[in-house]
C-alpha cells in the first residue's frame, strides 16, 4: 500500500461544522488526505499507527526528524516557514488553520501534516499537550529550525 497516495477530491465526503473540517473516506485510513494546492496544508488522516511507520516514511523522504512536545497553548498566530515541514502527531490533539483556504483541520494521533515551504498556517489550541515528530529537508541550527516568519514577510 502506498502511504503517500493522494486520493482525488471526488473520493471524499468533506463536512464542515463551524470553522472545523473533518474528512471521511471509504478507503483505508492510511490513504486519507485533504486535497490541497501546492501552497496549502496537506492533512493525511490516520497516516501511521506506530513510530516505526513514521521512521520508515522519514527514511523514504530523507527528511531530518526531531521530537517536539507542545504544552497547553491558546494557539499560534498565522506564520510561515522557509522550509517544508512534516509533522506526525504521536499524542494529543490540536488543529491547523490553512492560510490559503481558511479551513481549520483537526489533527490527532496517527495524522501527518505537510506544510509546504512559504505556506501561511497557524497551529490551534492545545488543551493538554501534543507530541509531534517534526521533520525538515535538511539539518538546521536551532535558531533556524521552525523559525516562524510573519505573514507580511511572505
Amino acid at each position: 500500500m502506498n502511504r503517500l497516495a493522494v486520493i482525488t477530491a471526488t473520493a471524499f465526503l468533506i463536512t464542515g461544522c463551524g470553522s472545523e473540517t473533518s474528512v471521511e473516506a471509504s478507503s483505508s485510513p492510511a490513504e486519507r488526505t485533504v486535497p490541497s494546492s501546492s501552497r496549502s496544508l496537506q492533512i493525511h488522516k490516520g497516516f501511521f499507527e506506530s513510530r516505526s511507520e513514521v521512521l520508515d516514511d522519514l527514511k523514504a523522504s530523507g527528511f531530518w526528524p526531531t521530537t517536539v512536545v507542545s504544552g497547553p497553548s491558546p494557539g499560534i498566530e498565522m506564520h510561515w516557514h522557509s522550509e517544508e515541514v512534516h509533522a506526525y502527531v504521536v499524542e494529543g490533539e490540536t488543529s491547523f488553520l490553512d492560510g490559503e483556504s481558511g479551513a481549520r483541520h483537526i489533527a490527532g494521533p496517527g495524522d501527518k501534516i505537510i506544510v509546504p515551504a512559504r505556506t501561511l498556517h497557524a497551529e490551534g489550541e492545545i488543551r493538554d499537550r501534543v507530541v509531534y515528530i517534526i521533520a525538515v529537508p535538511e539539518a538546521m541550527v536551532p535558531d533556524e529550525f521552525l523559525k516562524r516568519r510573519p505573514p507580511e514577510e511572505l
